[in-house]
């Protein structure tokens, strides 16, 4: 039997799908059986599979159009690996990154989950002035989950049984997202990690149809609830704390009176009460750039109603995080806080125009369908 099953669902991918198998076949760790399910794909991704002459594809084929869920937990039964690495149809993965998780996994028996970092590319395989960095250590990732992923789905390698017989599979509820709420679940009863290495570049198709499709907000904003309330050991927690951050995260439109110094208490409070429930999380960096990039944002959506607020909670991120390069300049900030209204809705306009951007340096649960 192999040791690990590469786990892939094509459907009409066939731009990027011959790098993407590429990639998986030249890896420098050859025990492999490399599972593609082909999910009644219209356009030439079935020829492209078949004309790779390799005996460690498996190619199977739906009787119907599944969608992705379905199709990787039909994959996953049928996959005969000890672990399972994904794999995205327009993904590619580096030559030792099967190598790499598998030795990692092997050395640490209680990891579960094992995703990495990756090189953002785009339609035309150029790569973006941009890093996805993931976060490493369990108190890190957790504290990422109540807000976002904190995984690269097609960067992650897991152990099949637990996946399977713990937790069973991917929610079939969700059509996008679907790894966020299962890493989720997963995060609240395991150990789970992320490699700080590079071993993926993950597409992103700027301006896409797929790229710009709403996520089912109300199904993730019950994850971030119940991360909220199972990490932080509190099912007080009400839900508005969940819907105001799934609101932030789309970058939807705030009112003039909205109560920022609230909203900035909020974060605040959740980060001191997770240091006292996971005291390493203090003196995290990647814990303390995070809130500090949450943080720098409220200062600049609330520098036209509210400037003290603002002035406050833009002082509190630079202490927490003195050298983060993640938020709008200074003299943006500036231009804000004196210009009021006018310039908050210039702002807002270019944050639109950049929310893609800010999206894929700060949150990865934008999973496409395919």
């Amino acid at each position: 039997m192999p040791k690990v099953t590469v786990l892939m669902s094509v459907y009409n991918g066939e731009r990027f799908l011959c790098k993407a198998i590429e990639s998986i076949l030249g890896q420098t760790w050859k025990d492999f059986e490399f599972l593609i399910i082909n999910d009644r794909s219209t356009d030439n991704s079935k020829n492209i599979v078949l004309s790779f002459n390799d005996s460690r594809i498996r190619f199977l084929e739906n009787s119907s159009r599944k969608g992705l869920t379905k199709s990787l937990n039909r994959g996953l039964q049928l996959s005969h690996g000890e672990l399972v690495a994904r794999q995205d149809a327009d993904d590619v993965s580096h030559p030792t990154r099967l190598a790499r998780q598998i030795l990692f996994l092997e050395s640490h028996p209680e990891v579960v989950l094992l995703g990495s970092s990756a090189r953002a590319i785009d339609d035309c395989s150029e790569l973006k002035n941009v890093d996805l960095k993931m976060p490493t250590g369990l108190a890190a990732i957790r504290w990422y989950l109540m807000f976002h992923n904190a995984f690269i789905h097609s960067s992650v390698m897991f152990r099949r049984n637990i996946i399977i017989n713990n937790l069973d599979g991917y929610n079939e509820s969700f059509k996008r997202a679907q790894d966020y709420e299962l890493w989720s679940r997963l995060a609240r009863d395991f150990v789970v990690e992320n490699l700080s290495d590079i071993l993926l570049d993950h597409r992103y198709e700027y301006g896409s149809i797929t790229s710009l499709m709403p996520l089912p907000s109300a199904a993730i904003e019950k994850v971030i609830l119940n991360n909220l309330r199972v990490f932080l050991k509190d099912p007080a927690i009400p839900a508005e704390c969940a819907q105001f951050i799934m609101r932030f995260r789309r970058l939807d439109k705030f009112s003039r009176d909205t109560d920022w110094k609230h909203i900035a208490e909020m974060y605040q409070q959740t980060y001191e009460k997770y240091c006292l429930l996971y005291p390493e999380a203090e003196s995290d960096q990647t814990i303390r750039s995070h809130l500090a990039g949450i943080l720098y944002w409220i200062a600049y959506y609330a520098a036209s109603g509210n400037r003290r607020v603002s002035f406050q909670t833009y002082v509190r991120a630079k202490k927490l995080a003195p050298k983060i390069n993640r938020h709008p300049c200074l003299a943006r900030y500036m231009a804000l806080w004196i210009g009021g209204e006018g310039a908050r809705c210039a702002y807002y306009r270019f944050g639109q125009r950049n929310r893609v951007d800010r999206n894929l340096q700060i949150s990865r649960d934008e999973e496409k369908p395919y």
